[in-house]
């Protein structure tokens, strides 16, 4: 994560894609409910975070903490996000800065279904995919979903929401009941 915003070029657009808006702001309620912080005053993520490291006895950095590193991840969790992500946020990013090497940064993606989707996604549905230099980054607290996320190896119920043909294109069979990304996919 350092480096990806250390080594920002003025010739590349970095775009941060959170979890989904409904699942962090559902987040931030269970939050403030937990540590007594009115709900009608709702703050922002990075206030929430800002508010964490100045309470003296932990308890809101806690529960940032455990609510915000929640490891649920399924392969296209929140369509409509990705959806967004060729509809608006590319063109509007590549429009206003006009350059050709993009990064995409999956914060918190745990075992590597969010990249890994965005990566499909980006093959499958948007049509400029081929003019640009694309890098799409994960990162996570929990180095072990790290490892995993970098294996790229799922399970039959990890797979669940793919089609058929999406498992044939993206996927080897890796076991019984493991299926592993295409080396390809994965080192891009």
């Amino acid at each position: 994560l350092a480096h990806l915003l250390r080594d920002n070029r003025p010739d590349e657009v970095i775009i941060a894609i959170p979890s989904a808006a409904g699942e962090t702001r559902q987040r931030i309620v269970y939050i403030c409910r937990d540590v007594g912080v009115p709900v009608k005053t709702l703050p922002a993520v990075h206030e929430l975070i800002s508010a964490a490291r100045i309470r003296p006895d932990g308890a809101l950095w806690n529960a940032v903490a455990d609510h915000l590193a929640q490891s649920d991840t399924r392969f296209f969790r929140d369509r409509a996000s990705f959806k967004r992500i060729n509809d608006e946020i590319l063109p509007a990013q590549l429009l206003k800065r006009g350059h050709e090497r993009v990064r995409i940064w999956s914060a918190g993606c745990s075992t590597g279904q969010e990249p890994y989707s965005i990566a499909m996604w980006l093959l499958e549905n948007w049509p400029m995919v081929d003019q640009h230099e694309i890098e799409i980054v994960g990162s996570d607290i929990d180095t072990a979903v790290l490892e995993r996320a970098r294996g790229g190896v799922f399970g039959l119920r990890a797979l669940m929401r793919l089609s058929p043909a999406l498992i044939e294109k993206y996927f080897v069979q890796a076991g019984p009941e493991e299926w592993k990304i295409l080396d390809d996919l994965r080192e891009s």
